[in-house]
């Protein structure tokens, strides 16, 4: 086929491969990513040098034809060409990697919220560990300024969740309460890191 022919294949071929590439990631656990295309391109080509190498070693009048044989061709063009595409996501891999974790905001969520599907008066309490890495907490509530729960040590896995209820005291319904929830990091323990409140009145708190 001539040259136009050709590069219309190549466009088509990008095409579907690209669709293709979409659909297959999509469907796998770490989705569509800067990292899973570098792989998806970077396997498809390593994949297509092996064949045109393949096929060019079955057929050695081609590589005669041009006056180089056909060991010269897998020792020289072809062996750079994949060496080149393997530095090439490897490379892109390692990039997409660390631009990824830089772009990337870690923090911690510390919710307090009022739990309106149980029979007694609850509030129901949240930590999500979106930090880099697996963190050790602290953490002490109060109702009305008084101690009522505390936990010294806290392990949330990355990604991870803890939650707990904690009853709301039914007695003296007259008296509005305040919840308060103060979260610290155990590498430094005296300062807060977290805090939360929440003011609920005698109506919030009969049910």
């Amino acid at each position: 086929i001539g040259i136009i022919e050709r590069i219309t294949l190549s466009i088509g071929i990008s095409f579907i491969t690209a669709v293709l590439g979409a659909f297959v990631l999509n469907i796998t656990p770490n989705g569509i990513g800067a990292a899973s295309w570098t792989i998806w391109i970077g396997g498809l080509t390593f994949i297509a040098l092996v064949v045109v190498a393949m096929r060019n070693k079955k057929e050695p009048e081609t590589a005669h034809r041009v006056g180089v044989s056909v060991k010269k061709i897998m020792s020289s063009q072809y062996g750079f060409l994949v060496v080149l595409s393997v530095f090439i996501s490897a490379s892109a891999l390692v990039v997409s990697s660390i631009a990824a974790s830089e772009q990337r905001d870690a923090f911690t969520q510390l919710s307090l919220v009022t739990d309106e599907g149980s029979s007694n008066t609850y509030v129901r309490l949240g930590i999500a560990n979106m930090e880099m890495k697996t963190e050790d907490y602290r953490l002490n509530i109060t109702i009305n300024d008084v101690l009522v729960e505390q936990w010294p040590s806290l392990t949330i896995k990355q990604s991870g969740k803890w939650e707990y209820a904690l009853q709301i005291p039914t007695g003296g319904n007259e008296n509005e309460h305040t919840v308060e929830a103060f979260l610290y990091r155990a590498n430094d323990p005296d300062t807060i890191y977290r805090y939360v409140s929440l003011h609920l009145r005698p109506d919030q708190r009969t049910q």
